[in-house]
């Protein structure tokens, strides 16, 4: 019993790197830097933000993984790198829910699903009806095979029974200028890169997929109000450390965060992001992640759809 209590008293002794399984300026690297200071200052030591992009988030877990189980380095991730892209491919070469401590989680938003201007469908009936009446005329985008992007709109085919053509990008990016210019047709994506084009009308937003009204967006429907009443996918963020990090760190990692999360203009910048609080312990970030990885699971054992 006396290794976590001298654990909890001797951290952290040195800077914190809080690992980021994304290249530097996108959303979740923005999110981690606006953090790192304050949960810095909390702890009395330098939280540093190290990008390790690449692999759909293996790269920065297997970095984290092999990592001294000290504290000193952590990891933020998604439900993209944590259970969706996991699940998609099961040889990743390691295991979410056993290979990781989950520390907080952070916050969440919903994926809207969004359609180009010229498609004649302004409702999610109108857009199931059209996508029967020409199986695979429409075509949707994606972030990459297996994100959360990629899952959320096989999910909701495989409700609607429709089929649709999946179109993967290499990021949010190139997709979102693909839907614009009218060589896709539709996308399931978050609103940090998708509202700024909603309200500039250069596309329709139809849904959202959480399971109650995003608000930012109170007079669009959640797609459970419109025929897909079992229907959830949410983009979450949270913080995990190597396995066998003392409980003693974990906790106080933990609070850090937490606290961090309460401060007025951390939650303000996080609304700007899109991310409404939904903030909880590592306990909380464990049901999470545990529920979403087996959705996804179930998701690829009934589609039977496979990594290329």
């Amino acid at each position: 019993m006396a290794l976590p209590a001298a654990a909890q008293e001797t951290f952290p002794s040195k800077p914190i790197t809080l690992v980021v399984p994304f290249a530097a300026g996108g959303g979740t690297d923005v999110i981690a830097r606006l953090l790192a200071e304050s949960v810095g200052q909390k702890l009395g030591q330098n939280v540093v933000v190290e990008n390790r992009a690449g692999a759909g988030g293996i790269i920065a877990n297997k970095a984290v993984i092999a990592a001294p189980a000290d504290g000193h380095t952590i990891l933020i991730g998604t439900a993209g790198t944590q259970a969706a892209g996991p699940a998609f491919n099961p040889n990743s070469g390691f295991n979410p829910l056993l290979d990781l401590a989950p520390v907080a989680r952070l916050g969440s938003t919903p994926n809207l699903l969004v359609v180009h201007p010229e498609v004649p469908a302004k409702s999610i009936p109108e857009l199931v009806a059209l996508a029967k009446h020409k199986p695979k005329s429409l075509s949707f985008a994606s972030s990459g095979q297996g994100t959360v992007s990629h899952l959320s709109a096989l999910l909701f085919g495989t409700m609607a029974k429709i089929e649709m053509t999946h179109v993967p990008y290499r990021g949010a990016g190139p997709a979102n200028n693909d839907l614009v210019a009218g060589q896709v047709q539709a996308m399931f994506d978050v609103p940090i890169t998708l509202l700024p084009l909603v309200k500039a009308e250069k596309l329709r937003v139809l849904a959202v997929t959480t399971k109650s009204r995003f608000g930012a967006l109170p007079d669009v429907p959640a797609l459970r109000e419109v025929g897909f009443p079992d229907y959830e996918s949410e983009l979450w963020i949270g913080i995990f450390a190597p396995r066998a990090t003392p409980e003693a760190v974990v906790k106080r990692i933990s609070a850090a965060f937490l606290e961090v999360l309460d401060q007025n203009e951390v939650g303000e910048r996080m609304k700007q992001f899109g991310f409404e609080r939904a903030a909880g312990d590592g306990k909380a970030l464990h049901e999470t992640l545990s529920s979403d990885h087996e959705r996804w699971r179930r998701l690829m054992r009934e589609t039977g759809v496979k990594p290329e």
